[in-house]
């Protein structure tokens, strides 16, 4: 519960967002704090600091909401919670964002986005895949 109130703290003051922070808490097991790192990203990532390059955001929305997408999560009750569906619909929207990016940055970043996405297939169950 600490880091969530830490978590929030960071996201509703207009401080920098120490970078080493983000990546700390992704290695949380809770998955409300998964998910609040992922509103973090998604909302407030201009404030992360240094700067995410262009990999790093990626590598980090994916991994939280594959991870929130595997948890199997159907509450939204929490803050900063989002269902399997709902980091679904994230992944969906990086895709596209991908996509739009120039040739070489879209490559780049659809080709790091299929191969986590295969590891995710391969390692996961019918439920987590079908819910992409």
């Amino acid at each position: 519960m600490a880091t969530l109130i830490e978590i929030d703290a960071f996201f509703c003051g207009n401080l920098a967002i120490p970078k080493s922070k983000v990546v700390g808490w992704m290695q949380s097991t809770d998955i409300r704090v998964v998910g609040a790192v992922l509103h973090i990203i998604l909302k407030a990532s201009s404030r992360i600091k240094p700067a995410l390059t262009m990999e790093e955001y990626g590598d980090i929305l994916l991994h939280a909401a594959l991870r929130v997408v595997a948890s199997g999560n159907k509450d939204d009750e929490s803050e900063y919670a989002y269902t399997d569906y709902e980091a679904a619909q994230v992944l969906c929207w990086w895709i596209v964002k991908c996509h739009n990016q120039t040739p070489v940055q879209a490559r780049k970043c659809l080709d790091d986005a299929k191969q986590t996405l295969a590891d995710f297939y391969q390692n996961e169950g019918e439920d987590a895949r079908r819910c992409i």
